[in-house]
């Protein structure tokens, strides 16, 4: 994906790190690369599961698609 990806400065907080990214659209898989220093610390691919969310009501639309996935890494 070029140029699609959002990603927000996280705050550290001690012993934990809590990183949001945002893809846009409903891809069937996504895969994750994090790097410190050159060195990979996370490399994982996931195929997302999808619900929908109807933030103004059902009846309203729009009807949104969307899934979360969490890593947890060492």
């Amino acid at each position: 994906m070029d140029g699609g990806v959002v990603t927000h400065q996280c705050d550290p907080v001690p012993t934990r790190l809590y990183e949001l990214i945002t893809v846009p659209g409903t891809p069937a898989q996504v895969h994750v690369w994090q790097y410190v220093d050159d060195t990979v610390i996370l490399d994982a691919a996931t195929a997302p599961s999808y619900g929908e969310v109807a933030p103004n009501g059902r009846e309203c639309g729009p009807i949104c698609r969307q899934a979360t996935v969490s890593w947890m890494f060492e």
